[in-house]
């Protein structure tokens, strides 16, 4: 017999610091933009602030999508001032519902990163 039980999932699948040519790099494996998430997000980036990260990877290969203000945090996290004010995604809809329009806008975040560098590469296996 089935029996209903709770299920706890974690937004992270790893985390962890590298060191190359005196560089640290933090690595994190973001699986799924759930309501948790931003808990687990602002342990992580303590963490990272603690060791002085220079670079971000962030692995989203196994991700599952979610909520977009979990993604707007997220992406906050890494930009910082670089980034508060500006839009983040605009979301526009037909005559018909209209009403759910909206624009949403990166928030002022303390970034990890000493020096803002962006730059995205995306692969496939």
């Amino acid at each position: 017999t089935a029996k209903k039980d709770q299920v706890d999932v974690s937004a992270i699948l790893h985390y962890e610091v590298l060191e190359k040519n005196s560089r640290k790099i933090g690595y994190l494996v973001f699986d799924t933009f759930i309501e948790g998430a931003i808990a687990e997000l602002d342990t992580v980036f303590a963490y990272f602030r603690q060791q002085a990260v220079d670079e971000l990877i962030l692995d989203m290969r196994y991700n599952r999508g979610g909520y977009a203000y979990v993604a707007e945090y997220l992406a906050s996290l890494i930009g910082g001032i670089h980034v508060a004010g500006k839009m983040f995604e605009k979301s526009v809809h037909n005559d018909k519902y209209s009403v759910l329009d909206r624009v949403r806008y990166f928030s002022e975040r303390e970034t990890i990163l000493t020096v803002f560098r962006p730059h995205a590469t995306l692969m496939t296996i």
